[in-house]
Protein backbone atom coordinates (compact mmCIF):
# COMPACT_ATOMS: atom_id res chain seq x y z
CA UNK A 1 0.00 0.00 0.00
CA UNK A 2 1.23 3.58 -0.92
CA UNK A 3 0.43 6.52 1.46
CA UNK A 4 -3.07 8.31 1.57
CA UNK A 5 -3.61 12.02 1.78
CA UNK A 6 -7.52 13.53 2.75
CA UNK A 7 -8.11 16.59 3.25
CA UNK A 8 -10.97 18.08 5.25
CA UNK A 9 -14.60 19.22 3.62
CA UNK A 10 -14.15 22.75 2.39
CA UNK A 11 -14.12 25.44 5.08
CA UNK A 12 -14.88 29.11 5.54
CA UNK A 13 -11.61 29.95 5.67
CA UNK A 14 -8.96 28.42 3.48
CA UNK A 15 -6.66 27.97 6.07
CA UNK A 16 -8.43 25.59 8.27
CA UNK A 17 -7.77 23.27 5.94
CA UNK A 18 -6.73 20.04 7.52
CA UNK A 19 -4.27 17.62 6.24
CA UNK A 20 -4.37 14.09 7.45
CA UNK A 21 -1.78 11.32 5.89
CA UNK A 22 -1.61 7.97 6.15
CA UNK A 23 1.85 6.50 5.71
CA UNK A 24 2.61 2.99 4.21
CA UNK A 25 2.46 1.75 7.02
CA UNK A 26 -0.80 3.11 8.51
CA UNK A 27 0.57 5.81 10.62
CA UNK A 28 -1.78 8.55 10.77
CA UNK A 29 -0.38 12.56 10.71
CA UNK A 30 -3.06 15.32 11.12
CA UNK A 31 -2.18 18.98 10.70
CA UNK A 32 -3.63 22.02 10.21
CA UNK A 33 -1.72 24.96 7.21
CA UNK A 34 -3.23 27.94 8.87
CA UNK A 35 -0.98 26.76 12.37
CA UNK A 36 1.93 25.96 10.50
CA UNK A 37 2.00 28.90 8.52
CA UNK A 38 1.41 31.53 11.62
CA UNK A 39 4.50 33.38 12.53
CA UNK A 40 4.93 34.46 15.83
CA UNK A 41 7.63 37.21 16.79
CA UNK A 42 8.31 35.04 20.31
CA UNK A 43 8.72 31.65 18.23
CA UNK A 44 10.81 33.37 15.18
CA UNK A 45 13.98 30.74 16.22
CA UNK A 46 11.69 28.04 15.98
CA UNK A 47 9.64 29.13 12.99
CA UNK A 48 13.71 29.50 10.40
CA UNK A 49 14.51 26.52 12.07
CA UNK A 50 11.67 24.39 11.09
CA UNK A 51 10.53 26.03 7.46
CA UNK A 52 12.38 24.06 5.67
CA UNK A 53 11.24 20.98 7.39
CA UNK A 54 7.83 21.81 6.47
CA UNK A 55 8.69 22.92 2.94
CA UNK A 56 9.77 19.55 2.49
CA UNK A 57 6.77 17.72 4.00
CA UNK A 58 4.40 19.62 1.77
CA UNK A 59 6.66 18.88 -1.31
CA UNK A 60 5.98 15.44 -0.43
CA UNK A 61 2.43 15.99 -0.20
CA UNK A 62 2.00 17.88 -3.16
CA UNK A 63 4.22 14.99 -5.07
CA UNK A 64 1.79 11.92 -3.54
CA UNK A 65 -1.54 14.02 -4.62
CA UNK A 66 0.10 14.12 -7.84
CA UNK A 67 0.58 10.77 -8.12
CA UNK A 68 -2.69 9.56 -6.81
CA UNK A 69 -4.36 12.01 -9.25
CA UNK A 70 -2.57 10.51 -11.84
CA UNK A 71 -3.02 7.02 -11.24
CA UNK A 72 -6.96 7.92 -11.11
CA UNK A 73 -6.44 9.05 -14.50
CA UNK A 74 -4.94 6.15 -15.85
CA UNK A 75 -7.50 3.47 -14.15
CA UNK A 76 -9.96 5.79 -15.92
CA UNK A 77 -8.43 5.47 -19.31
CA UNK A 78 -8.41 1.72 -18.90
CA UNK A 79 -12.26 1.44 -17.53
CA UNK A 80 -13.42 3.32 -20.09
CA UNK A 81 -11.30 0.98 -22.79
CA UNK A 82 -12.44 -2.31 -21.13
CA UNK A 83 -15.80 -0.92 -21.22
CA UNK A 84 -15.76 0.00 -24.79
CA UNK A 85 -14.52 -3.66 -25.21
CA UNK A 86 -17.32 -5.06 -23.37
CA UNK A 87 -20.37 -2.76 -25.16
CA UNK A 88 -18.98 -3.91 -28.74
CA UNK A 89 -18.36 -7.53 -27.75
CA UNK A 90 -21.76 -8.19 -26.02
CA UNK A 91 -23.53 -6.56 -28.93
CA UNK A 92 -25.73 -8.47 -31.09
CA UNK A 93 -24.92 -8.70 -35.06
CA UNK A 94 -28.31 -7.21 -35.89
CA UNK A 95 -27.30 -4.07 -33.42
CA UNK A 96 -25.92 -1.26 -35.17
CA UNK A 97 -23.72 0.49 -32.66
CA UNK A 98 -22.11 3.66 -33.98
CA UNK A 99 -18.97 5.30 -32.30
CA UNK A 100 -21.22 7.98 -31.11
CA UNK A 101 -23.55 5.59 -29.50
CA UNK A 102 -20.66 3.66 -27.89
CA UNK A 103 -19.02 6.58 -26.96
CA UNK A 104 -22.35 7.80 -25.36
CA UNK A 105 -22.77 4.42 -23.31
CA UNK A 106 -19.47 4.62 -22.08
CA UNK A 107 -19.73 8.25 -21.03
CA UNK A 108 -22.56 7.93 -19.35
CA UNK A 109 -21.48 4.58 -17.19
CA UNK A 110 -22.57 5.25 -13.45
CA UNK A 111 -18.93 3.61 -12.23
CA UNK A 112 -17.36 5.61 -15.22
CA UNK A 113 -18.83 8.85 -13.27
CA UNK A 114 -17.84 8.16 -9.90
CA UNK A 115 -14.35 7.79 -11.05
CA UNK A 116 -14.38 10.96 -12.92
CA UNK A 117 -15.94 12.44 -9.34
CA UNK A 118 -12.98 10.56 -7.91
CA UNK A 119 -10.38 12.64 -10.47
CA UNK A 120 -12.19 15.91 -9.55
CA UNK A 121 -11.33 15.68 -5.96
CA UNK A 122 -7.85 14.18 -6.41
CA UNK A 123 -7.31 17.70 -8.66
CA UNK A 124 -8.74 19.75 -6.08
CA UNK A 125 -6.94 18.20 -3.49
CA UNK A 126 -3.75 18.56 -5.36
CA UNK A 127 -4.13 22.28 -6.44
CA UNK A 128 -4.74 22.84 -2.49
CA UNK A 129 -1.57 20.78 -2.09
CA UNK A 130 0.34 22.42 -4.12
CA UNK A 131 -0.50 26.16 -2.88
CA UNK A 132 -0.19 25.14 0.58
CA UNK A 133 3.88 24.24 -0.42
CA UNK A 134 4.05 27.66 -2.44
CA UNK A 135 3.16 29.30 1.15
CA UNK A 136 5.70 28.23 2.69
CA UNK A 137 7.85 29.47 0.23
CA UNK A 138 6.76 32.70 1.16
CA UNK A 139 6.75 31.86 4.66
CA UNK A 140 10.58 31.58 4.04
CA UNK A 141 11.21 35.06 2.71
CA UNK A 142 9.12 36.93 5.16
CA UNK A 143 10.93 34.82 7.55
CA UNK A 144 14.33 36.31 5.99
CA UNK A 145 13.17 39.93 6.11
CA UNK A 146 11.09 39.57 9.64
CA UNK A 147 14.23 37.99 11.23
CA UNK A 148 16.40 41.08 9.42
CA UNK A 149 14.33 43.75 10.86
CA UNK A 150 14.01 42.28 14.11
CA UNK A 151 18.18 41.55 14.44
CA UNK A 152 18.25 45.38 13.23
CA UNK A 153 15.99 46.44 15.66
CA UNK A 154 17.69 45.06 18.16
CA UNK A 155 21.23 46.58 17.54
CA UNK A 156 20.17 49.68 16.95
CA UNK A 157 21.46 51.88 19.54
CA UNK A 158 19.64 54.75 20.57
CA UNK A 159 21.45 58.31 22.04
CA UNK A 160 20.27 61.55 22.31
CA UNK A 161 22.36 64.58 21.66
CA UNK A 162 22.13 68.50 22.41
CA UNK A 163 21.28 70.75 19.75
CA UNK A 164 24.01 73.10 19.29
CA UNK A 165 23.26 76.85 19.69
CA UNK A 166 24.81 78.83 16.67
Amino acid sequence: DSSQLCLGEAMKDPLDVRFEVKDSKGKSYAFEIGDRLAIREESINDNLANQPAWFARYGVLAAMAKAHREQLEYKLEEFEYNLDLKIREGADKDDKLTEGKIKALVRTDSKRMALVNEIVEAKEQEEIVAASRDAFSHQKDLLISLSAHLMAERETDLSIKKKRKE
